[in-house]
């Protein structure tokens, strides 16, 4: 960016939101489907009487059904849709400035227009934490938003890449831990912490609702800047996102069917190979006798 344009004063928004006739099914239907995985995958917080293991996440209790589905739930759902929302959400992003600047919205508009977008996701993810869940990625993604608009949002395809591939090695080398606790056959002891449960900093067992609220608040601050500014795997399906949407990957796939389902055969393995080992972990450490979450009644 030129120091001319860096001076260029804002100018308006040069159009309103998607029209109608501008829509495009596929990533609109995604992005829904995502959210729905994405409550489904967050039930085991609000399983009042259940006895939580060492995560405090995934009960250890119930009969055969429950702990098949369970099972299930983990090798395919939990976790796994996050990468893929927030594809979904750089791409958005992408979307939303080339369309403002191809209207004629100056850049910096278009970039202080994401950015306030950025600024109310946080204040609902606090919202939204106080009322209902400390964990959920509103806030982060807010955050993240605004990091990734401010330093990538008008670089080059290449250093998207470049970016794209680092923040993926530090992923990869974060995970070191699970595939050593794999090839030495500790897998039982993989995400056990000696941290608090998460249903304990989630509230999930608190009656009072004023101190739930106050325990939610602490606890989203703390995953809104974590996960904003050290979600590494976030980041990089982020800008490969910002990537994606200059090629119009997603409102054109039939020019993109050998990307798309090759991406689809590799991310489904790799996904759910990752979550078949998080799985056999919890069946592993289900065994140990039941935790139950600290709660000061029964509920109703």
């Amino acid at each position: 960016m030129s120091a001319s344009e860096t001076a260029r004063p804002r100018g308006p928004v040069a159009r309103g939101g998607v029209r109608p006739g501008e829509r495009a099914l596929a990533p609109d239907l995604a992005r829904g489907v995502m959210l729905l995985l994405i409550v489904l995958s967050n039930t085991g917080f609000y399983l009042w009487a259940a006895h939580h293991g060492p995560s405090g996440w995934h009960p250890i209790d119930g009969n055969a059904l429950d702990r098949a589905v369970q099972f299930v739930m983990i090798t395919t759902l939990d976790l796994r849709v996050y990468p893929l929302f927030a594809f979904l959400f750089g791409y958005g992003m992408m979307q939303l400035f080339l369309r403002q600047t191809a209207a004629g919205t100056p850049e910096r508009t278009a970039v202080a227009l994401l950015r306030r977008r950025g600024l109310g996701l946080i204040a609902l993810g606090f919202v939204h934490a106080a009322l209902l869940m400390a964990g959920d990625i509103i806030g982060s993604y807010g955050l993240m938003s605004l990091l990734l608009g401010w330093l990538f949002l008008r670089r080059r395809d290449r250093t998207l890449l470049v970016w794209c591939a680092v923040a993926a090695a530090v992923t990869v080398l974060a995970t070191a831990p699970g595939v050593e606790a794999v090839l030495t056959g500790q897998l039982a002891d993989l995400g056990t912490s000696g941290t608090e449960l998460t249903t304990i900093v989630y509230a999930s067992g608190e009656e009072n609702p004023l101190v739930a609220a106050g325990t939610r608040l602490t606890t989203s601050a703390y995953v809104t800047v974590a996960g904003g500014l050290l979600s590494f795997s976030g980041m990089a399906v982020m800008l490969l996102g910002f990537w994606s949407a200059r090629r119009r990957i997603l409102e054109e796939p039939d020019r993109h069917l050998p990307l798309l389902r090759w991406t689809a055969v590799i991310g489904l393995a790799v996904g759910w190979s990752g979550g078949l080992l998080a799985a056999l972990a919890t069946s592993a450490g289900g065994t140990s006798p039941p935790r139950p979450s600290p709660r000061r009644g029964r509920c109703a």
